[in-house]
């Protein structure tokens, strides 16, 4: 499922961003794009240890989207997720 997010600058900040970049849409959904990634090889990196050491753990994916679609499928990430929100 795909989500949609909004933000909402004001005039004088989008004058300001134009100073140094062509496209402010395309700026933002690189930025976003990029802390994605980062977060996805954040969560790898942080899970991947688990999925070595479980011996429940039949196979590992070989690409990373794999990969996270079985940690996401972990215990220790719904209690991850569950302890940042609190």
């Amino acid at each position: 499922m795909a989500k949609t997010y909004t933000i909402t600058i004001s005039d004088d900040d989008e004058d300001v961003l134009l100073s140094t970049i062509v496209d402010v849409q395309d700026w933002l959904d690189k930025a976003l794009s990029g802390k994605i990634n980062n977060v996805k090889r954040k969560v790898d990196t942080e899970f991947r240890m688990l999925l070595d050491l479980d011996p429940t753990v039949v196979s590992i994916p070989a690409d990373i989207n794999g990969r996270l679609s079985l940690i996401r499928s972990r215990p220790e990430y719904a209690q991850k997720k569950l302890d940042r929100r609190t």
